[in-house]
């Protein structure tokens, strides 16, 4: 009987610490920090954000419960190096235009690398697709149960022999990407000095 007692008033007490922990209010001091610029549309992934110094105990309980609302979905507005990732800034899915041509990916990329704003070349056969490289605006998966990952284009980078080929986002065409340049923040026009 003292046992089950014991059991007891060890799981109420477990579970009082548990919601008192959950119920902290939260703060910038309990977000992730990007680790790089992230553009709008750059869809999250655990390698893009990392924890913030010093954090008491509270604090990696809330970033772990945190981690999960974070991973797969998309930046609104840029965010920079060091600065907190908040989900009040995140979307389900990307902000994205019309002008768009969806070229199929079989794996799922490297996000810290293979992102929005990342540059590529794409060739079907031995032909190119792209003019002179193309921007991605976003990756995405449409459908969570295949594998098959979209790289969405702007339709003003591609050759237009291939803007009417539809196959371009089918997972068994046989199109080749080549990453050209990491994803970056945009340069600020310079100022003019008068």
């Amino acid at each position: 009987m003292i046992r089950t007692e014991r059991a007891l008033a060890f799981i109420y007490v477990a579970a009082m610490i548990a919601i008192a922990i959950w119920a902290i209010p939260s703060n910038d001091r309990y977000n992730f920090l990007a680790v790089r610029y992230l553009g709008a549309n750059t869809r999250v992934a655990n390698m893009l954000f990392t924890k913030p110094p010093n954090l008491s105990l509270a604090g990696r309980l809330r970033l772990d419960r945190l981690q999960l609302e974070l991973v797969g979905k998309y930046v609104k507005k840029p965010i920079k190096p060091g600065d907190a990732i908040v989900p009040t800034n995140l979307a389900s899915w990307p902000d994205l235009s019309d002008d768009l041509i969806p070229v199929a990916l079989s794996d799922e990329p490297d996000w810290m690398t293979f992102n929005e704003g990342s540059m590529v070349n794409v060739w079907k056969g031995d032909k190119p697709i792209t003019l002179h490289g193309a921007e991605v605006q976003a990756i995405v998966r449409p459908d969570e149960s295949k594998k098959t990952w979209l790289v969405l284009l702007r339709r003003s980078d591609l050759v237009p022999d291939y803007l009417s080929n539809s196959d371009l986002a089918k997972s068994d065409s046989p199109v080749k990407m080549r990453l050209d340049g990491l994803p970056h923040r945009p340069q600020q026009p310079a100022a003019h000095k008068s």
